[in-house]
């Protein structure tokens, strides 16, 4: 992310000579309900809030590229058993406790605006995908949790000009998934070792929808409600020794994650 926002500065003396160019800052508050469940397991859920930058340089209204990074941090409840350390099994009782996660997300991308190749010039289709990174430290579940997953954004994305100063803006997105890394902090919880699991397969969703309005030659202001969908499916296993000498192989069960939000920032 670092190096890109380098290159966006050192290409903006082009931008203003050319009328062809142009580069997009955009800045923007994130609020969203959060939900993350293993089914018949666990399920967490709260209010996620953060911020999200991106930024996209755009050619003659036609091709771009473009990064996104986004942060939140989600606090709520826990619901769900608790891991008896003397048979590894899972205590039929729910319990209820605090949950607190920080997810980061960034993705890149790449794209082509159909509808000015066919001629329109007030609004915009943009066929766009990439590479994304997702993030996850959830350090309060019975053993801390890293979860990682790499993908592949596939995305239309655009706006349809409602007059001179608004606009409607839309994204419909997949993420085809390329792989997962999790791991469990077992050893926090006097086992012999952390332990490292892989996903293969899954996939996500992600929406958009909303208005913008032009406030000055020089920026915008947006305000867009947001939809992110994950759903995994179970990892492989790996074997961690307990205190007391039991040998068990756990896995990362079938996952599904939704997060429905409002967002609101300036773009210029």
């Amino acid at each position: 992310m670092r190096i890109f926002l380098i290159i966006s500065i050192l290409i903006l003396p082009l931008i203003a000579e050319d009328s062809k160019h142009r580069l997009d800052l955009m800045m923007g508050l994130d609020s969203a309900y959060y939900h993350y469940e293993e089914p018949s397991i666990m399920k967490q859920y709260g209010l996620a809030v953060g911020m999200n930058v991106g930024t996209d340089y755009i050619y003659n209204q036609s091709f771009k590229v473009g990064a996104e990074g986004r942060f939140l941090y989600a606090i709520g409840a826990y619901e769900g058993g608790t891991l008896n350390t003397g048979s590894t099994t899972y205590q039929d009782e729910k319990v209820i406790s605090g949950m607190a996660s920080s997810i980061i997300q960034t993705e890149f991308k790449t794209g082509i605006n159909l509808l000015n190749l066919l001629g329109f010039r007030d609004s915009s289709l943009f066929l766009q995908g990439g590479f994304g990174y997702w993030y996850l430290n959830d350090p309060l579940t019975f053993a801390a949790r890293v979860q990682q997953y790499q993908y592949i954004p596939l995305e239309l994305k655009g706006n349809i000009s409602i007059n001179s100063q608004t606009s409607f803006d839309y994204l419909l997105g997949y993420h085809h998934f390329l792989s997962g890394k999790n791991k469990g902090g077992m050893s926090q919880v006097n086992w012999s070792n952390d332990i490292f699991l892989k996903q293969e397969k899954g996939f996500g969703l992600k929406a958009l929808v909303g208005t913008s309005h032009k406030k000055s030659e020089r920026y915008s202001v947006f305000y867009h409600l947001t939809l992110d969908y994950w759903k995994i499916d179970d990892s492989d296993s790996a074997p961690s020794v307990s205190e007391f000498g039991i040998l068990k192989s756990y896995y990362e069960p079938k996952n599904y994650t939704f997060a429905i939000g409002f967002r609101t920032g300036i773009k210029f």
